[in-house]
């Protein structure tokens, strides 16, 4: 899909990240889906910078890597339960000028592992 003024600018947030597969994987996905939008690996060590282009930039999906997972929460507007239990998230959403905080790992983890493994815990 041509990049034009309706291309959707997600990122991938680290550092280091500039190794990241992740843009080359979302762009098979989202030429597959038909979805007009462009993933960028962005390396910056200054968080409240990164934060500052999502905002600015209106960027609608951010993926967060090492060291970040942590340290994001304390510029996002609202978390999911799931953020707020485990302290960190691999997710952002910018929606309505507000930036809320994912975590989607535990969505993998529940899939390969057994089941007993989670009862009683906060996944």
């Amino acid at each position: 899909m041509p990049i034009n003024a309706y291309t959707q600018l997600n990122l991938v947030i680290g550092n280091p990240i500039k190794h990241s597969e992740s843009p080359r994987l979302h762009k098979i996905i989202y030429d597959k889906l038909g979805i007009n939008a462009v993933m960028l690996a962005i390396e910056n060590p200054n968080l409240p910078d990164l934060v500052q282009t999502i905002r600015t930039l209106g960027v609608r999906l951010t993926a967060v890597t090492l060291p970040f997972k942590t340290n994001i929460l304390s510029y996002v507007d609202t978390q999911s339960e799931t953020v707020t239990a485990l302290q960190a998230a691999n997710t952002l959403i910018f929606e309505g000028g507000k930036i809320h905080a994912e975590n989607t790992d535990v969505v993998g983890i529940r899939k390969h592992w057994p089941t007993p493994i989670f009862a009683g815990k906060i996944f």
